[in-house]
């Protein structure tokens, strides 16, 4: 009776990215970017319909293995919940309701060691003790079919909301005993 009512799904995925970055350069001594992030992924999820909408609810989650530069390496565990429901009036008229969280990991530049020059007063460098940062996203939808003359269109109003938590920033501060500052990016901030 299980299947005959709802629809379970789920799946497992795998990747490796490795890369290197040359950061060989007469005017700095950094280190070239050596990246290794290891990922295990799957979701899994739960659906259901209706004469008059359907509703699903699950998860996507991932694991990460980071190593920079042969320290020890970052484990990043990310659950990603997700939820949609919708339901139609007639044939005319529905409402969609969804949730979603994403993840926004941090780009090779973000994380490169390599320091240059911006002016003559401010260095640039990237942070390989990055974190990823997260979005939610709630959304809702009400679609409107007008048909004119053979002509259908839909009319679809969204109401929107997102939050981001540990958003990467660029900050720039002056080095101790220096007239030099440096920019540098942090994981500082939250947005809404």
């Amino acid at each position: 009776p299980f299947d005959s009512v709802f629809t379970f799904n789920s799946g497992v995925s795998g990747k490796l990215n490795k890369y290197t970055i040359d950061n060989t350069s007469s005017f700095s001594t950094a280190p070239n970017l050596d990246y290794s992030d290891l990922r295990l992924g799957g979701y899994l999820e739960l659906s259901r319909s209706f004469k008059s909408g359907s509703v699903k609810v699950g998860s996507r989650f991932e694991t990460s293995h980071v190593v920079i530069n042969s320290a020890p390496g970052s484990n990043y565990f990310s659950p990603l919940p997700y939820a949609n429901a919708s339901h139609k009036f007639n044939d005319k008229n529905s409402v969609k309701l969804s949730y979603s969280r994403r993840v926004i990991r941090p780009s090779a530049n973000q994380l490169n060691p390599f320091v240059s020059s911006v002016d003559s007063q401010t260095i640039s460098m990237g942070n390989p003790k990055l974190k990823p940062a997260y979005r939610d996203n709630f959304q809702f939808t009400y679609n409107n079919r007008v048909t004119i003359n053979k002509v259908t269109v839909n009319i679809a109003p969204q109401l929107f909301y997102e939050a981001k938590t540990g958003l990467i920033q660029n900050v720039i501060r002056q080095r101790e005993n220096s007239n030099l500052f440096e920019s540098m990016p942090i994981n500082i901030s939250d947005g809404y």
